[in-house]
């Protein structure tokens, strides 16, 4: 069962498991929305482990790499693992270009490619 964090116009967040799984076109008119669903729903359901799938939006831009990056970073601060993170094509491209792939801080065991 998914449960529904954020559902607008052009964006929307599901959890299904220990998945978060972003749709739609993230940029940065809704990020802080994004970003704070997301956390919310770390915070209240504690994982020890998680996947994030992007691999569904539409569009891409460094406001979707934002809200990744602080998902990421508050992870870590909570001691959840990263287990993995689906990307779309395009958006595997802009965090390739942002070197971000390299930063091993973020634990991130295997980053997919799955195409969009």
């Amino acid at each position: 069962m998914a449960d529904r964090l954020l559902d607008e116009a052009h964006v929307g967040l599901l959890a299904e498991g220990t998945t978060l799984r972003i749709s739609g076109q993230p940029g940065f008119n809704n990020a802080t929305m994004l970003c704070e669903a997301g956390i919310h729903w770390l915070q209240t359901r504690k994982p020890s482990v998680i996947d994030i799938d992007v691999s569904d939006i539409e569009s891409s831009n460094s406001g979707v790499l934002c809200v990744l990056l602080e998902w990421l970073r508050f992870a870590d601060r909570q001691g959840i693992q990263v287990k993995r993170i689906m990307l779309s094509d395009h958006l595997r491209e802009l965090v390739n270009i942002a070197g971000l792939m390299a930063i091993p801080a973020f634990n991130i065991v295997a980053v997919d490619n799955v195409s969009a």
